[in-house]
């Protein structure tokens, strides 16, 4: 018996992966021992190859050239996949933001439920009075151009209901990280006095006095007006780490 070891890894079509591979050669005289070590090999999952003393060197040319073949589609192949995915990638994020507008799309339509009768998509929701007018002018110019002048425009009726209206707290840039905060702790019913208003004027001054440390406060001033002043470059950035420090700070 004589092994040797294989310097590069052989993949595994069964597996799929990179393997490590040993080629040994048996000598034997005798049915049953070569019965035997075909048995033992066999359920090691060695693989065996007949060699023929006659014809070797022509079954050693025919494996080169099976060899040379599927390196050569191989080749052709990963060759071919590059050029697509490099096609692919210079359409990628264009495929993604329609992907993802169809999938917005159809997520709220799938919110609607349809009528047989009048063949629409019929929505309920909650709005807020002052902006009813706003709304249904926006419905309304909706209708006339993605339609294109049809007779299918949508339209808003105010229905009446016993139900409990949810929360709605109107905000700006300032009030906005103030209503998070309170928020957090819990939302007010319909209604209800908002203490964000408070919050704004009592927050930093318990900060202060549960911090007392100058040094920082003058830093976290600092930072806090340089975002301010640098509020629309920073904007633009889509980072989660960034807007956190820009509502903390602007909430501090």
């Amino acid at each position: 018996m004589n092994t040797t070891e294989i310097d590069e890894q052989i993949y595994d079509p069964n597996s799929q992966e990179l393997v490590d591979k040993n080629v040994f050669i048996i000598f034997a005289h005798g049915q049953q021992i070569l019965t035997k070590i075909r048995k033992i090999s066999e359920s090691l999952d060695a693989t065996l190859y007949p060699i023929d003393h006659e014809n070797r060197a022509s079954q050693l040319a025919e494996c080169n050239a099976r060899i040379d073949d599927i390196a050569s589609v191989l080749t052709n192949t990963r060759t071919t996949l590059h050029a697509e995915l490099r096609l692919i990638a210079t359409t990628l994020s264009e495929w993604s933001i329609i992907v993802k507008k169809e999938k917005a799309i159809y997520h709220t339509m799938n919110l609607f439920e349809y009528d047989p009768a009048r063949k629409c998509l019929i929505a309920e929701g909650w709005l807020p009075r002052n902006d009813y007018t706003s709304v249904q002018a926006a419905l309304r110019n909706i209708g006339e151009t993605a339609t294109g002048g049809s007779s299918a425009i949508p339209f808003m009726n105010d229905l009446r209901t016993g139900k409990e209206p949810p929360t709605f707290h109107r905000t700006n840039k300032l009030t906005e990280e103030f209503q998070m905060i309170i928020d957090s702790y819990g939302i007010a019913k319909y209604r209800e006095v908002n203490p964000t208003i408070v919050a704004i004027t009592t927050f930093p001054f318990l900060f202060a006095v549960m911090f007392g440390d100058i040094g920082h406060g003058f830093i976290m001033v600092v930072a806090g007006g340089l975002m301010c002043y640098y509020e629309k470059p920073l904007a633009k950035v889509r980072d989660e780490v960034l807007s956190v420090e820009i509502v903390l700070t602007v909430a501090i």
